[in-house]
């Protein structure tokens, strides 16, 4: 459960990364969206230490990006 959380809330964070670059008039090529991946394979503790917090809910994501 822990790691399907980390993923949801990575691609809420890339997707408003993204969302906050294009806004500002970045041209992100197709190739490098393609190339991302949420689910972060190094540096990651599957069974660690992780602290929920209830009261920093996620924003919810768009349903599609806008080109």
């Amino acid at each position: 459960m822990t790691a399907s959380l980390d993923l949801r809330q990575n691609t809420v964070d890339m997707s408003l990364a993204i969302q906050t670059l294009m806004s500002q008039g970045e041209l992100i090529p197709m190739r490098h969206l393609a190339a991302l991946s949420p689910y972060i394979t190094r540096r990651i503790k599957k069974y660690g230490d992780y602290v929920v917090n209830l009261h920093n809910i996620p924003q919810p994501g768009k349903t599609h990006l806008i080109y």
